[in-house]
This record gives C-alpha cells, structure tokens and sequence, in this order.
C-alpha cells in the first residue's frame, strides 16, 4: 500500500516501485507486456474494485497514479497466417472519440496498431485520473465487445 513504511524506516511503496522497475527491465523492447505486468503486479497487492479498476503506476509515465483496468479484446484469427486481427469496432473514429469525451485514454495492444504481439494476447488498457471515467470506458468497450459478437 502506497506509503507504509516497514519497521526499519524503509518505504515498502520504493521497494515495491524498485521491484516493477526491474521486472519491466526483463521485458526489454516488449512495451506491448509492460501495461500488462504493471497491472498485474499491482492487482496481486492492491485492493481491485468492479470491472477491474485498480489504481496503479500509469505506465507511459512511472511517476504518476492513475486508475486503470484491462480488458481482453475479441480478435479475429486468419487461419491462412494465424495473424491475430481486431475485430471492427475497436479501430473505428467513431470508437476513438467516444473514448475522448470520457476524459479516458485507452491503450490497445495488438498487431493491428503496429504492436507486436509475443508476449499476450490482445487487451485494451483503459486509464484515467478519474474512477467513474474508467468506469464509463469499460462500460463503452464492453457494449462495443458485444455488439461485434452479434455481427
């Protein structure tokens, strides 16, 4: 938890910033893992609320607390290449400035947006300052998840 100090004096919150730092070192030029593992990191010692929103370290920029959560993204599989695909609605305009007047941004990991994937498999993070933003963004991409189903 952000701010407890061990009985030696030392900052638990640096260790544990110490520990990510080193963990993402391992990853390399793998940035598509590095949302991911920071997420997963801190849902294994965080409090997690509804839909997976957690408040964490916002991995473009290390110094500042963001809420955040991932989603998995429903892809489309060529079974000529086994080349992984978005489905439609997730690379849209539309999509994207919905997303915008929610005060969210939302990070897609996928080979369709030049990521190359090896390390996971398809998944949005969606992160803001705000918790009720992140909220309405999970909301949206969930809607948009399954109206791509029915298509």
């Amino acid at each position: 938890r952000p701010g407890i100090v061990s009985q030696n004096g030392t900052s638990i919150t640096k260790a544990i910033s110490m520990i990510e730092d080193a963990l993402v070192g391992i990853l390399g030029s793998a940035q598509e893992a590095k949302g991911r593992l920071l997420y997963d990191l801190t849902e294994s010692h965080s409090p997690v609320h509804l839909d997976g929103i957690l408040q964490m370290r916002n991995p473009l920029c290390s110094s500042e607390k963001i809420w955040a959560s991932l989603i998995n993204l429903p892809v489309y599989v060529n079974k000529e290449s086994d080349e992984k695909y978005l489905l439609q609605p997730f690379v849209s305009k539309y999509t994207e400035i919905e997303l915008h007047k929610l005060k969210c941004n939302v990070k897609i990991c996928s080979k369709s947006f030049g990521i190359k994937l090896n390390h996971c498999d398809p998944y949005a993070m969606i992160f803001g300052r705000q918790k009720s933003s992140v909220s309405k963004a999970i909301d949206f991409i969930k809607k948009m998840i399954k109206k791509s189903q029915r298509e």
